[in-house]
């Protein structure tokens, strides 16, 4: 049982990790985007 929810954690860690470098690269193309081509963002990502 232990072993279940230590590895139900682990998958949740690795899927916050991966979410959160996911919001950093959708912000960081809405800056490119912006700032380039002086255009709407592509994503309006609230945090």
């Amino acid at each position: 049982m232990a072993l279940l929810i230590k590895k139900s954690s682990e998958d949740f860690f690795l899927f916050a990790q991966f979410r959160h470098h996911f919001l950093l690269c959708l912000r960081l193309w809405n800056f490119l985007n912006i700032f380039l081509l002086q255009s709407q963002p592509f994503f309006d990502v609230g945090v």
